[in-house]
């Protein structure tokens, strides 16, 4: 069973990383003060042992002692206490390790000095990281990003403050047929039947990153109901239910806060190991094209100005991760029209110009969204990302088809190089794309990527679809 992150992964390891490497300045300027008494006085064998021992009790005291500025919830008490018990882990490591070499001979006076400035360094940091890192980037992180209980109203009772403590994104409130007792944490929004026929309403906005699902497992077409409705919007399900033995709906087991709940979607890309080794591969192999592509630009741009009067490149607004718009970039390929966000090229479509043809038959328009990639809009690999106009009427038209923006798009992915790519004159060959978009999320892998960018570079001169 895979344990959810508790807080964001980011902000945790950034606290982490500032708390180690303020302490290492400090150790530094510690050594160039005090000389610290060996048997065998070096200053450089000093300093290292300085070093090796203090780093390795404030790796202790991490690893014990976690951050909690990475949770919404955090409060002022919260971080004072977690840099008090830091400080204290730390500084009773320091010495049971300077007591267990016995080579050592330590002063006592350097000793309580060290620690006194150690104490007061990590309560400013603690400070600094509270007032600036927190408020800064919660603000920015959270702008549009909230949760909300849906359900039974004991089971609410029960389980909600333990994960409103332990969550990334704040709680709007919860949907329940009654009021739960003496809360100042939430607010009531409404019933369980209002929430489910709000979402049923196009005028409905999607203003939640998450929906905890306290449902009784009597109601299986209220849990369905749901589950459409985050499927259709990419919010994360989390079904909190108080026996599971008997569910028969299709979700995934997890373990948040120290209880079992069930999500509609378990992905490798939810993992943060992967989520880094696909980034720092996009970031490597897409900062490598960039160095490459940007000689080409005055090139091709001189071309495409000689047929075609208007910009060299083509920005148009697309759906990225999680639902959120981008602006994705091409070399323009076609003559400026008006039809451009809502039209899809086809095979002798009137707009193009002689260059853009070439350049779309070779996929030589599609080289600047390596840029896309670069800047974290984009990867390398995954779902062609759509125009906006054709996600509204796909989402409408294709159950579960913004199940595939659960994942960054890509400038190639699985369904374009399986024979998806191109002009989608039916319905059904959109729902086979969408089909096939999602079985790269559920089963990805780094060879999956590799192979895909491979197939992609073997059909680039012999696609037919490619106009």
């Amino acid at each position: 069973m895979r344990q959810l992150d508790d807080g964001n992964i980011v902000l945790k390891w950034l606290v982490i990383l500032m708390d180690i490497a303020v302490f290492n300045v400090y150790l530094y300027l510690v050594s160039t003060a005090w000389c610290w008494n060996c048997v065998n006085t070096q200053k450089d064998l000093d300093f290292s042992l300085l070093f090796y021992v203090g780093n390795v009790s404030m790796l202790v005291a991490e690893i014990n002692i976690k951050p909690v500025i990475n949770r919404y919830t955090a409060s002022f008490n919260d971080v004072i206490t977690r840099s008090l018990k830091l400080g204290l882990v730390q500084w009773l490591s320091f010495f049971v390790m300077l007591l267990l070499i016995p080579r050592v001979q330590y002063s006592l006076e350097k000793s309580v000095v060290y620690s006194f400035g150690f104490f007061v360094i990590l309560q400013l940091l603690s400070l600094l990281q509270f007032v600036v890192i927190r408020k800064k980037f919660w603000s920015r992180y959270n702008n549009g990003k909230s949760s909300v209980f849906v359900g039974d109203i004991n089971q609410i009772e029960q389980v909600a403050q333990t994960f409103i403590n332990g969550l990334v994104y704040r709680v709007n409130g919860y949907y329940a047929d009654s009021e739960v007792s003496e809360s100042d944490s939430m607010t009531r929004l409404g019933s369980v039947s209002d929430f489910i026929s709000m979402t049923q309403t196009e005028l409905f906005e999607h203003r939640y990153e998450a929906v905890y699902c306290t449902v009784s497992l009597k109601n299986k077409e209220q849990i369905e109901s749901i589950q459409k409705y985050c499927d259709n919007t990419t919010t994360r399900l989390y079904f909190i239910p108080p026996d599971a033995g008997t569910m028969d709906i299709k979700l995934k087991p997890e373990l948040l806060c120290g209880k079992v709940i069930y999500t509609n979607h378990e992905f490798p890309l939810d993992s943060i190991s992967n989520q880094s080794i696909k980034r720092l591969f996009d970031i490597a192999v897409s900062f490598i094209a960039c160095l490459f592509i940007l000689p080409l630009v005055p090139f091709v741009g001189l071309i495409i100005k000689i047929q075609s009067p208007g910009p060299i490149f083509f920005r148009q607004e697309r759906t990225g991760l999680n639902g959120q718009t981008f602006r994705l970039m091409k070399f323009r390929s076609m003559h400026v029209n008006k039809d451009a966000d809502r039209l899809q090229a086809t095979s002798h479509d009137a707009r193009k110009f002689a260059w853009g043809s070439f350049m779309r038959k070779t996929s030589i328009d599609e080289l600047p969204q390596f840029f896309n990639v670069l800047k974290g809009d984009m990867s390398i690999v995954g779902p062609r990302p759509h125009m906006l106009k054709h996600t509204e009427m796909y989402g409408k038209l294709i159950d579960r088809y913004m199940s595939r923006h659960f994942v960054k798009p890509g400038i190639t992915g699985l369904a374009q190089v399986t024979g998806f790519r191109g002009e989608t004159k039916e319905l059904w060959q959109m729902e086979d794309r969408v089909k096939m978009d999602c079985f790269y999320i559920k089963n990805w892998k780094f060879g999956l990527d590799l192979r895909i960018i491979f197939m992609t570079i073997a059909q680039v001169f012999k696609d037919d679809k490619a106009y």
